[in-house]
């Protein structure tokens, strides 16, 4: 008796899929309605189900469902892009219309293949009515006895072998009120036949995936609430008053009744339509445009149609164009869309995963209301913008980012090659924070405020203000760009901002500058922060921190953009003007302040401070030496 252990792993395409659209299309083929789904562990949807919902005006009997669109970051561009003409794609549907014009025999219709309408390569309007059996690993199944030699086999799948094993491909006609069907569809992904020489072999991978699908037809009307998130911001060249929010979309049917969480759809169209209609008539906490949304959360329902045929049900492009620059748009579980800074409900529902890349741009608001992970393949993109005014830096910034960015845990620096950027991170030392005080006259006309790297971790902290040293950087004139920050498989922490406290504290810093006692405290804002000049803060400015006290009578505030920082002056520092960046260690004498011995029996004297002055009282004959810090007496 003997007894073999067999291991066999299915692998995905390699880029693998990742996300596929799914469509309804009405029977005469007039108007059709799409979603994008999330493809993993080779199912679609969440859990492998799909609800598809749409108007009881679009329909309730012989719809037609098709799968559409094959995405992957990671695909090169010989994998196509229906936006542009001439493109090959290496993806394409079994059953598709190409694939069924080439018949598995791609040398035989090399002209035909040429650069063939990528759209038909993916789109197929059937379905499998059973899994494709791709090996005989169930004949080696644990429990499994019998006798005779068995041999191990994979099936290349080809449509004579699927219809041996007993499956057929079936138009997938639906009416309102059917269950869900099972639904079983094969990827391939061939090699790029205008390189390769060979004149019979046909290099080529599959993959198939199943999801059980079924049609709802109902009637939702959407309700929006508004949040307000900051009270005002600072934006490039000005102040704006304007307060900014999120918007989170409910549901009632007809009657108006709320519907349950998890449940229904809307499509794009009438959401942008209602949030126009709450502007107008001034709803509660509606923003004065919908610029100044930051937010859209739709992770309550079950999914959020488009039309890429009919504007009058709207795309996901058109709603998330009307949004801030910034705004972050949260879907349900399983759906999603092939746009950036779109996220999707983890199936814990506890946090967002994001199969997109996320882009942040620099300068206008910002706000996170939750946590979002990027997978591996996805990364957050911030693109640091010169400052157009006389701030402008050429060797150090404020930064305060929402996701964490990996660093070298010796030095606390970052390389990013792509752009060509180089840079560390660093934060103002906790205590004996500052030395080298220069007066002049009446002020304290700078010191040195001293900096170490932020090492000893890998990554950087989410939301936390640094100092950042730019060691290499390619200043791209035509959009200003001053260093870009890129980095994947991130996560993004919702932000610990609040309507009354719009403010995010970082470090506080503790020194003597001439002897009095100083403290300083970081605050870095997402939405930026107009700040009296009479507070006496320290701005960055042209690469040192800089007294809002110094600003003449034409500025009474400071501006404070995005994404940027400054430090308050919680007590002393009244009359420094300039705070430099050391990031040499502080060797300054500390200052002796108020301190009293009272123990002079055994000590034999006693001693006193205050600001300056050093008092010694002998109770006995002593000899005493006073020695500077160098030794000498």
């Amino acid at each position: 008796m003997a007894y073999v252990c067999l291991q066999v792993q299915l692998e995905a395409l390699n880029p693998y899929i990742d996300k596929m659209d799914i469509s309804c299309t009405q029977p005469s083929g007039e108007k059709k309605l799409k979603n994008q789904y999330l493809a993993d562990d080779f199912t679609i949807g969440t859990n492998g189900k799909v609800d598809f919902a749409v108007p009881a005006n679009f329909g309730t009997t012989g719809l037609r469902f098709a799968f559409e669109g094959l995405h992957h970051k990671s695909a090169d561009e010989t994998y196509g892009d229906p936006t542009v003409v001439g493109k090959h794609s290496r993806y394409h549907f079994v059953k598709s219309e190409y694939y069924d014009l080439i018949n598995e025999n791609l040398q035989d219709h090399r002209s035909e293949a040429a650069d063939y309408d990528y759209t038909k390569k993916i789109e197929v309007k059937v379905a499998g009515t059973q899994a494709f059996k791709c090996n005989n690993s169930d004949i080696f199944k644990a429990g499994k006895t019998g006798d005779g030699t068995h041999y191990y086999v994979e099936n290349r799948y080809s449509n004579a072998a699927y219809n041996t094993q007993g499956g057929t491909w079936n138009e997938m006609v639906v009416n309102n009120g059917d269950g869900y069907v099972k639904r079983y569809l094969v990827v391939c992904d061939e090699t790029r036949y205008n390189i390769a020489p060979t004149t019979t072999p046909r290099h080529a991978f599959y993959a198939y995936y199943s999801t059980d699908l079924k049609l709802t037809t109902v009637d939702y009307v959407p309700e929006l609430t508004y949040t307000k998130v900051y009270k005002d911001a600072v934006v490039p060249n000005t102040y704006d008053a304007n307060y900014y929010v999120g918007v989170k979309v409910s549901l009632k049917d007809t009657d108006n009744q709320p519907i349950a969480a998890g449940q229904g759809y809307v499509y794009a169209k009438q959401i942008i339509d209602k949030i126009d209609e709450d502007i107008t008539n001034k709803k509660e906490n509606a923003p004065v445009d919908t610029k100044h949304i930051l937010y859209f959360d739709a992770s309550n329902i079950n999914s959020l149609l488009f039309s890429d045929m009919d504007p009058t049900w709207g795309t996901l492009t058109d709603l998330k164009a009307k949004l801030g620059d910034n705004a972050l748009l949260y879907m349900p579980e399983g759906v999603t869309a092939n746009l950036k800074n779109v996220v999707t409900k983890s199936l814990s529902g506890d946090d967002f995963v994001s199969e997109n890349d996320i882009e942040l741009v620099d300068q206008q608001p910002f706000f996170a209301p939750y946590s979002i992970r990027l997978n591996a393949a996805n990364e957050v993109v911030y693109k640091r913008k010169v400052t157009l005014n006389h701030n402008e830096t050429k060797k150090w910034v404020s930064l305060m980012l929402p996701f964490t960015v990996a660093v070298d845990t010796e030095t606390g620096s970052y390389v990013q090659t792509k752009d060509n950027c180089a840079f560390t991170f660093y934060t103002m030392n906790t205590d004996n924070t500052f030395s080298n005080a220069q007066e002049t006259g009446e002020y304290i006309y700078e010191a040195d405020a001293h900096f170490s790297p932020f090492t000893g971790v890998p990554v950087t902290k989410p939301n936390q203000s640094y100092i950042v040293s730019i060691d290499q950087m390619e200043e791209t004139n035509s959009d200003k760009v001053l260093f870009v920050v890129r980095q994947s498989g991130s996560t993004i922490e919702a932000t610990p901002a609040t309507l009354t406290q719009p403010l995010i504290q970082g470090e506080t810093a503790t020194g003597k500058i001439k002897g009095e006692a100083t403290t300083l405290v970081n605050y870095g804002s997402y939405c930026g922060v107009k700040v009296p000049k009479t507070d006496g803060i320290f701005y960055f400015n042209k690469d040192k921190f800089i007294s809002s006290l110094l600003l003449d009578e034409r500025f009474r505030d400071v501006y404070v953009l995005p994404f940027r920082s400054y430090y308050a002056c919680q007590n002393g520092a009244n009359n420094v003007r300039y705070l430099n960046i050391s990031l040499e260690p502080n060797t300054e004498t500390s200052w002796i302040d108020n301190a009293t011995e009272t123990t002079a029996a055994s000590a034999g004297f006693m001693f006193s401070a205050e600001t300056g002055k050093l008092t010694i009282t002998a109770t006995k004959d002593l000899r005493t030496n006073i020695r500077n810090i160098n030794g000498r007496q």
